[in-house]
């Protein structure tokens, strides 16, 4: 007799999912096998279009080619594109949109982006997922009174629902099969699209989502996924991935149970690689770091989806910004490859390519810590450098192997950094020859200011067209009143063996300038 009720609870055993484990639908297997793609968050928003001849022309000029070259070095499985956004521009036709509102210039692009992008991919590997607003472009007043729609957090009017389902309808029925997904975002208010007994609703929105593509993923952006997950109720039935919006900067270590994603869904999350949304920053971590909280994430059965910026060379979109895509094809290797390659900070007298930390070894230890930080020739290492309140000046300095030109500096603050009213102060030393050594670093009346913020950003970039000769630069705050982390200074410039023995004349006159007006206020 005990052998029956042992094997009954054997059986019973096997039939209960395994901890974390979670039963996805089956046609989210690929985006689970796939692992992580990318978000490329062109609208006419980030690209600062302001008319319908500009935007045809940005989608004119987008380079399909090179994308889904760029996309396939970066490792993605698939791509999250707009098909438009809160301004109410489309990447592609629509006679719906366009017979709502005929008296005005088309928002539509005439070229169809997406039937381009999803044929380019698709002959890479890659899948293509199109993202769109939930509720009519709040940016474009009139498109919303032609679509009968409100503001978002209230609930959506019939007419809109009806609308809306049909231009979804129209574009999805075109793409096919070759259309992996949805991703709708701004899901504010559910009320009367949960209710299955009105004509529209979350099944009749999925049925016009997957026209032409009966198992097409849907993800709907909404904090109240998240209010399922936590009651531990099954998701509506149309939502087959979480949208998963994070910006902790790959920090915070991938979740070890499902309890934010709700039963039946594939767990996702969507993360900016520079720490903000479409950012041209650098990356916020090493591609090390990356690939391993890739690697923690996928353990537990989900996937990412890394937000990159939106590049755009003399007026040519279509390209990830180098520096995010050089790091993202380290990750593609270590993550689908196992291959490792170490991330080389460069030599401090290659100004041409150089890409220099701060070296942990020798950051201060802590907020606290008033040791300035010398960055020597040869100085390697990874890690963010303190520039901290104190009392005395807190800066960092680099130090050049020998004086060269100086025509490109790029700062780029890390995640960590609390941010605060403060500016930040670039300085040279007054001159370039001369050597220093770290006490003489603190004095202020060997600097030369040539750079101020005028607010706070998530980077800086200085130009100098006609180059600025040094050996030591200086970075540090103008006010102390933050904790400021500083996580990379790229430089850009020539090498000189010829040291200069002057300063430019625009500086000189800058720094009397300033001595000047300093008198004055005395």
């Amino acid at each position: 007799m005990k052998q029956p009720i042992i094997a009954l609870i054997l059986l019973a055993l096997a039939s209960i999912p395994a901890s974390g484990k979670n039963k996805i639908p089956e046609r989210a297997r690929w985006m689970q096998k796939g692992i992580y793609g990318i978000m490329y968050p062109l609208t006419a928003e980030k690209t600062g279009v302001s008319n319908a001849a500009e935007w045809n022309e940005l989608i004119n000029k987008f380079d399909v080619a090179t994308f889904a070259r760029q996309a396939e070095a970066a490792g993605a499985a698939w791509v999250i594109f707009p098909l438009g956004g809160d301004s109410g521009y489309w990447c592609a036709p629509s006679t719906v949109m366009d017979k709502l509102l005929p008296d005005r210039p088309s928002r539509c692009s005439k070229r169809d982006l997406p039937l381009e992008l999803e044929n380019a991919l698709h002959r890479k590997g890659i899948k293509l997922i199109l993202s769109m607003p939930s509720r009519a472009p709040q940016n474009d007043p009139v498109g919303m009174k032609a679509l009968g729609d409100t503001e978002p957090f209230s609930p959506a009017p019939d007419l809109f629902k009806i609308y809306w389902e049909t231009a979804i309808r129209e574009w999805s029925g075109r793409y096919g099969t070759r259309l992996a997904g949805w991703w709708f975002d701004q899901v504010h208010n559910w009320d009367g699209w949960d209710d299955e007994s009105l004509a529209q609703n979350f099944s009749t929105w999925a049925d016009a989502a997957r026209e032409g593509h009966p198992n097409r993923l849907l993800a709907f952006n909404s904090k109240k996924v998240a209010h399922f997950a936590r009651r531990g109720k099954r998701k509506p039935d149309p939502l087959d991935f979480t949208t998963g919006e994070s910006m902790d900067g790959f920090t915070t270590p991938p979740p070890k149970t499902d309890r934010e994603v709700p039963p039946g869904a594939l767990g996702h999350k969507r993360i900016p690689l520079s720490g903000q949304w479409g950012g041209l920053g650098y990356p916020v971590q090493p591609a090390f770091n990356i690939a391993e909280w890739i690697q923690g994430l996928t353990q537990r059965g989900r996937v990412l989806t890394i937000d990159v910026g939106v590049f755009g060379l003399d007026g040519r979109y279509g390209l990830l910004p180098p520096w995010q895509l050089e790091c993202l094809n380290r990750v593609r290797k270590q993550v689908h490859e196992g291959v490792i390659v170490p991330e080389a900070p460069g030599k401090m007298d290659d100004l041409a390519t150089i890409t220099g930390y701060f070296p942990s070894s020798i950051s201060p230890a802590s907020p606290g810590d008033t040791a300035p930080l010398l960055l020597t020739t040869g100085a390697t290492g990874t890690g963010d450098a303190f520039i901290t309140t104190r009392e005395d000046d807190p800066f960092i300095v680099l130090s050049l192997a020998a004086p060269a030109t100086l025509r490109r500096l790029e700062i780029h603050p890390s995640p960590a950094s609390h941010w605060s009213e403060t500016a930040l102060g670039v300085w040279m030393w007054k001159s370039p020859a001369a050597p220093m050594s770290p006490a003489a670093a603190a004095v202020p009346e060997n600097w030369v200011r040539i750079w101020q913020s005028e607010d706070i950003a998530w980077q800086w970039i200085l130009t100098m067209d006609d180059g600025i000769t040094l050996k030591h630069l200086k970075i540090g705050l103008e006010q102390a009143d933050v904790a400021f982390r500083l996580g990379r200074v790229k430089l850009y410039g020539d090498l000189s063996t010829k040291a200069a023995q002057t300063l430019p004349e625009a500086w000189r006159a800058r720094q009397e300038a300033e001595q000047e007006e300093e008198q004055q206020q005395e």
